[in-house]
């Protein structure tokens, strides 16, 4: 019985504050799972129980044990902030103390039925604070914004006149307006979206790493669209996007569960569960294919709905290990990789640990490079499912759509196999940016100044006719309209992560040093940094003031990187090492 009720306790807490799109099997599988475990889970304290209580008490006393345990690790979720008290044999008195009195208090008929109204009412109120609140349906048009992590920017037909199987891609930047030299701010994923929805650099927020929340005093557009009428839902791909990390505001739906029984992560079995098994398996529930997210991306925007949406989809799969799935595995090579004519990987050095399994025994870089462009053209068919809902429901005239890649990747340039983040390489940051609203943009259009993935959501919002925020981003609407936007020079950040892990060791710094900054402008690019080897000259040609500007970028970084990376929990740490992060 005490397994049955803290199922039923902790489900309908799922599913009132767990922002997915729910299924009817989904519910039912989930609750079998929770009453299951908390059975489990109850058996010994029960039978102890049994022996000095009634078994009133001792099933009082089992169900406190049970949800108070699984209420204390489902809401200690990592990067939030939680009560002082809790994790403290104060925040265990309380818990037994709330049981054992409500266990006397229905002793007596005129408590009890106070108790279950009271319980009507906090339930009530309950439900109140996590639902949305009431607002005007939104008259502008669908935003569809779909972000590619690792996209590299020369692996896509429309960016290089080549045939590189990007059939969607193509089509979109032909009826659109296509970006040739966009660039990413930092070639880091979470940090990267930040600035992509907020506008703000990674100079600003203080984002270097994957596993920072995103601080709070800069609004997300999400926020913005549904304040103004939208419905909003989100459908991420890899754990460094996690709601808890502060992306989620802003959105209804917030689709970040990768496990085979939705919600299961976020209860307290759950969790104890993944962190278990993660030090087993540190791939566990990390990350998901482009067709599962797509899946859940469609069945939301299937929904019927008077308001219009705006919806991102981020997909993960071109980030390493490189694995599509059949037939893009074989779609851009030939023959057995495996075969000892081949010598060309061993010119690779420095791969990272995690993929080195996918690697075993490999002997044809080329064949790796097919991989990287298969999960390329894979992500290309599944952005093809979304434009197909579209046209089935007629909304292709009037939807924006945004496909964006946050970073790209080294393949072998200067040296860096594979990898990303730690130099500022064209092949890190330059990515494919288009956008297409026929209502509104002028297909055909191809705008060559440099522009950046910080002007996301300033672009957005000025072509919805809202007002963008003064950050780092620059408002591109009105180029798109056929006026024109002195944009000024787009900017990169990244430090050398490995000597800044070292010495932190050390105690030799407090803030993150061997800085790198890089510029592009009308005129070209230039790079200065704090690395003694990398970096400390100037490169490439620019104006002086930039540049000025440029080493006050670099100064500004300060001992905020470090504090938030210092509390981060290890099972966070577990699960960046499975995507190949090392800080």
């Amino acid at each position: 019985m005490a397994g049955i009720i803290s199922g039923v306790f902790t489900i309908v807490w799922v599913l009132c504050a767990v922002r997915l799109v729910w299924t009817p099997l989904d519910v039912v599988t989930l609750f079998a799972a929770l009453v299951a475990a908390s059975f489990l889970i109850s058996i010994i304290p029960v039978m102890l129980l049994r022996r000095y209580l009634s078994p009133t008490w001792a099933g009082l006393l089992s169900l406190g044990f049970v949800y108070g345990g699984e209420w204390w690790f489902r809401a200690a979720a990592p990067h939030t902030d939680v009560f002082l008290w809790k994790g403290t044999f104060f925040g265990w008195f309380l818990i037994s103390l709330s049981i054992v009195g409500l266990g006397w208090a229905l002793r007596f008929v005129w408590v009890r039925k106070a108790v279950m109204v009271s319980g009507v009412i906090g339930w009530a109120f309950f439900l109140q604070t996590i639902s949305p609140e009431e607002r005007g349906v939104g008259d502008g048009p669908n935003v569809l914004v779909v972000s590619v992590d690792t996209l590299r920017a020369d692996h896509v037909g429309a960016w290089t006149n080549t045939e590189r199987h990007t059939p969607v891609i193509d089509e979109l930047a032909r009826t659109g307006a296509r970006f040739s030299s966009a660039y990413a701010p930092i070639a880091v994923t979470g940090p990267s979206h930040a600035a992509m929805f907020t506008g703000a650099g990674p100079w600003r927020t203080e984002m270097l790493l994957n596993g920072l929340s995103l601080p709070p005093k800069f609004p997300l557009v999400s926020e913005q669209l549904l304040s103004s009428g939208y419905r909003t839902g989100a459908f991420v791909s890899a754990y460094v996007l996690e709601e808890t990390l502060g992306f989620g505001r802003g959105f209804e739906v917030y689709d970040d569960d990768f496990g085979s029984v939705r919600g299961w992560s976020r209860t307290g079995p759950g969790r104890i569960q993944a962190m278990v098994q993660r030090h087993f398996s540190p791939q566990h529930v990390v990350e998901r294919k482009a067709d599962a997210t797509v899946e859940q991306a469609l069945a939301w925007l299937n929904e019927p709905s008077d308001a219009p949406f705006f919806a991102w989809v981020h997909l993960f799969d071109p980030h390493g290990p490189y694995v599509p799935p059949p037939p893009f595995d074989s779609l851009h090579y030939a023959g057995d990789p495996r075969g000892e004519q081949h010598e060309s990987m061993e010119q690779v050095t420095g791969v990272a640990d995690y993929l080195l399994p996918s690697l075993e025994g490999i002997r044809d870089v080329d064949w790796v490079l097919a991989q990287y462009a298969g999960e390329v053209s894979f992500v290309d068919q599944q952005i093809g499912r979304l434009m197909e809902m579209l046209a089935e429901r007629g909304l292709t005239e009037n939807t924006l759509v945004v496909v964006v890649g946050d970073h790209g990747e080294s393949l072998g340039e200067n040296q860096v196999w594979f990898n990303h983040g730690g130099d500022l390489d064209a092949s890190a940051l330059h990515v494919p940016l288009l956008m297409r609203w026929p209502e509104a943009i002028e297909g055909g259009q191809i705008v060559d100044s440099p522009v950046g993935v910080v002007d996301v959501a300033p672009t957005i919002l000025g072509l919805l006719s809202l007002s963008p925020p003064d950050l780092d981003g620059v408002d591109l609407s009105v180029a798109l309209r056929g006026g024109t936007v002195d944009r000024g020079p787009v900017r990169a950040l990244c430090y050398d992560r490995s000597i800044n892990q070292v010495e932190r060791a050390e105690g030799l710094i407090d803030k993150p040093t061997h800085l790198l900054a890089r510029s592009w402008g009308p005129t070209g690019w230039f790079q200065i940094g704090t690395h003694p080897t990398r970096g400390a000259i100037q490169f490439g040609t620019g104006d002086r003031e930039e540049l000025q500007s440029l080493v006050e970028v670099l100064g500004s970084i300060g001992v905020g990187v470090h504090e938030r990376a210092d509390v981060r929990t290890e099972d966070t740490i577990l699960r960046l090492k499975a995507l190949g992060y090392t800080e």
